[in-house]
């Protein structure tokens, strides 16, 4: 399937389904990926960059990409620590919905003349052993041989072997600190994120390029692997304690300010501070 195939397979099937925006979103940006990486066969797509692309927050994306798998739109495996989710896209010949909505919902009723079944505006009534065709021992064997065929056929979207997960490129990492052994220690963007939700302050991703320059600067001061998640924590500890204590003075001096426009002045506190006391009468 083309790029179009897939937005128009999913516009027509939206025509008549229900969808969250946010799931809507993430799949039209999903797309937009895949095409753009020149359609591999799965894309990693961590929690920050679904965050990213579903436009709201971790439980609201993690519903809405539930809701596509629901569907049959995608599938995904969730990746294990250091590694990021892997996503596909689903055809309707690997299991996805089809452009028409699946009503099958049969209604049977029996009268005492008849018996009829209605599934989505097609009917069938029972025939007589007359007019109904006969099959040859040759169309016999032939359908056995098909059922047997689509009985062994396993569905590729939903059942992927696992070599195929251990074959994807590795994720990118957010920044590489240079270590006192001359290796380097990578940054993963899930380490990001969580940084991030305990240092609410303080820009982490700038504050990480910091880091690696003054680790660059200072050959004799790096780390080793174990010392590194110490001295990050350390830093940005430092910067989120200087972006509290500058906040506070500012409300502080907003508030003095605030104060100091509001004081008035009387006759007799401008006799007080003065060295003289006007007269009287003039």
């Amino acid at each position: 399937m083309t790029y179009i195939d897939y937005l128009n397979r999913f516009n027509r099937w939206s025509e008549s389904n229900d969808l969250p925006v946010f799931a809507v979103v993430l799949y039209y940006r999903l797309l937009d990926k895949f095409n753009r990486d020149l359609w591999p066969s799965s894309e990693r797509v961590d929690t920050l960059r679904l965050m990213l692309m579903a436009g709201c927050q971790k439980d609201a994306a993690y519903r809405a990409r539930d809701k596509l798998a629901e569907a049959g739109f995608i599938r995904f495996e969730k990746g294990r620590k250091g590694k990021a989710t892997v996503y596909y896209l689903c055809s309707p010949e690997d299991g996805g919905p089809s452009e028409v909505p699946d009503k099958d919902k049969i209604l049977s009723f029996k009268t005492s003349e008849f018996t009829t079944e209605t599934s989505f505006l097609s009917f069938k009534t029972t025939e007589s052993p007359t007019e109904s065709p006969t099959e040859t021992p040759t169309e016999t064997a032939t359908l056995r041989e098909r059922n047997k065929t689509k009985t062994k056929t396993k569905n590729p979207c939903r059942e992927q072997p696992p070599q195929a997960a251990a074959s994807l490129p590795p994720e990118e990492p957010v920044v590489e600190f240079p270590l006192k052994d001359g290796t380097g220690y990578a940054v993963s963007p899930e380490q990001c994120q969580t940084w991030a939700g305990l240092y609410p302050a303080v820009d982490v991703i700038q504050q990480l390029r910091n880091m690696k320059g003054w680790l660059e600067a200072n050959p004799t001061r790096r780390k080793s692997r174990t010392g590194v998640p110490r001295f990050v924590n350390a830093w940005l500890t430092r910067e989120q304690n200087e972006a509290g204590g500058a906040d506070q003075r500012s409300a502080g001096t907003r508030e003095r300010s605030a104060q100091g426009e509001k004081r008035s002045y009387n006759l007799a506190d401008l006799e007080s501070l003065s060295s003289f006391h006007l007269p009287e009468e003039l």
